[in-house]
């Protein structure tokens, strides 16, 4: 009865729904959003497309180096506060690039070195590091969950975005309806709850004094690896595993920021119309939120490496399907 009493009252599904709404509407819709409000910008401007796209490399090499910045911050402060301090940073941005921006020196300033301390602290590793003290069990079911708000973030800013600077006229339209939707993720974030034992609870709602039994049957526990040890920093930046992670993530990073930065102009240098464009990059989104529930659920099965591996080799074929462009369905279907 306690045991189930405390899963009644269990605060991390809560949480994990607020993150998903923060995720979808910080990450989802200005992040991918970009994808259809940035070709709108340099046409508009009339700025070089490859001079205007440093602004993105920088924003994700700042990302990069702010990460340690952010371990460190979360250590002292806790994920709730990182999460309030990149709403905010990316509110700030919405309003300076719907209001001040006129010049290609102010976009690069704004997106390339303001925009990564909203990204880095309000986005994927604060995100993840409060799932993973609110769960251990069902650590990647709920994982994939509040990931995939980005994904249905992303293909919902695609045609939305789109319509906004059709109807509009203006693609600073865009980015101040994306700082009403910050905003509102802003709000949601002072909701958040940094750990279980804030609320005097546990990780998945289970007591450890109930490790033996919970209602009468077994304790649930991981079926896929989990370290028990204390991991040093010098201790992990000495092991192949770190860096081959390292080396992956890149690879998927690379494969992801090219069809997000320049999928839009891309589709359309080959002929495809704004909305078909929009309509490919919504698609592409959506779907990458429907794999990440279930391909969260099979990590808690099957060791993440090998669904790893296999999808890898996946987006390695449909990446040269998205380069040669063979036709709309073609595209649909990669």
């Amino acid at each position: 009865m306690i045991g189930q009493h405390q899963e009644a009252k269990f605060f991390g599904w809560k949480n994990a729904a607020l993150l998903f709404f923060i995720y979808l509407l910080g990450i989802g819709m200005v992040f991918y959003g970009y994808s259809v409000i940035f070709p709108a910008m340099i046409k508009a401007t009339g700025w070089a497309r490859g001079t205007a796209s440093a602004a993105y490399s920088i924003n994700a090499v700042l990302t990069s180096f702010l990460a340690p910045v952010l371990a460190i911050f979360i250590g002292r402060y806790g994920t709730k506060k990182a999460i309030i301090f990149g709403m905010a940073a990316l509110l700030l941005v919405m309003l300076l690039l719907g209001t001040v921006t006129t010049q290609l020196w102010i976009w690069l300033v704004i997106w390339g070195f303001v925009a990564p301390f909203g990204r880095c602290f309000g986005g994927i590793m604060s995100v993840q590091a409060n799932v993973m003290l609110w769960f251990n069990v069902r650590r990647a079911t709920v994982l994939g969950i509040v990931m995939t708000g980005a994904a249905v973030g992303g293909a919902i800013a695609q045609p939305t975005f789109t319509r906004i600077i059709g109807q509009l006229g203006s693609w600073r339209s865009a980015w101040l309806a994306a700082a009403a939707l910050v905003f509102i993720g802003l709000v949601l974030s002072w909701f958040i709850k940094d750990k279980p034992q804030d609320l005097g609870q546990h990780p998945d709602g289970l007591d450890p004094e109930e490790a033996e039994k919970v209602g009468g049957q077994p304790a649930k526990t991981p079926k896929t690896y989990r370290t028990q040890s204390v991991w040093p920093l010098k201790q992990v930046v000495r092991t192949w595993t770190l860096w081959l992670l390292i080396i992956v993530v890149i690879g998927h990073i690379q494969a992801l920021f090219l069809v997000v930065t320049h999928g839009v102009l891309h589709f359309t240098d080959l002929g495809y119309t704004k909305m078909q464009a929009a309509s490919i990059l919504s698609l592409f989104f959506l779907c990458s939120g429907l794999a990440r529930f279930p391909m969260g659920a099979l990590g808690d099965r099957i060791e993440p490496r090998w669904i790893l591996t296999a999808i890898m080799g996946v987006m390695l074929a449909m990446s040269m399907v998205l380069w040669k462009a063979p036709g709309i369905y073609f595209l649909m279907v990669a």
